[in-house]
């Protein structure tokens, strides 16, 4: 049976070089714009499910923007 290697520690990876970042200064915008608009719309989804206006479970990934 073969042994299964843990994953590496946060810890034991090396820091990254923020001067080695291969996004601009643009392209960090746009994504913290994109990340903000899926707070936006997170934000009216939990304010219409609590009015009702959504029906079912709403699961909200307020949070996990970056993960998108």
């Amino acid at each position: 049976m073969p042994v299964k290697k843990k994953p590496p520690s946060a810890a034991s990876r090396p820091a990254p070089d923020p001067e080695a970042a291969p996004l601009g200064r643009e392209e960090l915008l746009d994504l913290l714009r994109q990340m903000l608009r899926i707070r936006r719309l997170e934000e009216r989804s939990a304010q219409a499910y609590g009015q009702g206006k959504i029906g079912g479970f709403c699961h909200l990934y307020t949070g996990q923007e970056a993960v998108a």
